[in-house]
């Protein structure tokens, strides 16, 4: 059992769960430093980050500073932060923002699909919305 010591805690997603470590409720969202743990509640690593999404294809999107990038499941960059924003990564996807558009990259941070779009969508049985 993980003692109780969040703000906030998310689902567990590929073995990691999201959690708020201080702050608040603030217009009914939790705001705060955000970092990540494991099933026995221990952190992934020291770094913190004031935006991130859940883990998902071993991958979880945040943002350090003005811009997002990608950690693996031990807080490790992947892909360092250089997107104006991101989305997780679902069949082997990202959509991210670059100079205002959005594309899809591969979990090297290659660019697969070039920014083109208004707004894009997470991957789901072979599609992805996008405007």
């Amino acid at each position: 059992m993980i003692e109780p010591q969040f703000v906030m805690g998310n689902e567990f997603r590929n073995g990691r769960a999201r959690v708020v470590l201080n702050g608040g409720l603030f217009y009914e969202e939790y705001v705060g430093d955000i970092g990540y743990i494991d099933r026995l509640g221990k952190p992934i690593s020291k770094a913190t980050y004031k935006t991130g999404g859940d883990f998902s294809d071993n991958l979880a999107t945040v943002k350090l500073g003005e811009h997002f990038g990608f950690i693996d499941r031990n807080g490790s960059w992947v892909i360092e932060p250089q997107f104006s924003y991101a989305r997780e990564f679902s069949e082997e996807l990202a959509a991210v923002a670059i100079d205002g558009k959005f594309g899809f990259i591969e979990k090297t941070g290659t660019v697969v699909i070039k920014p083109q779009f208004e707004d894009a969508q997470s991957f789901s049985e072979g599609l992805a919305r996008s405007k």
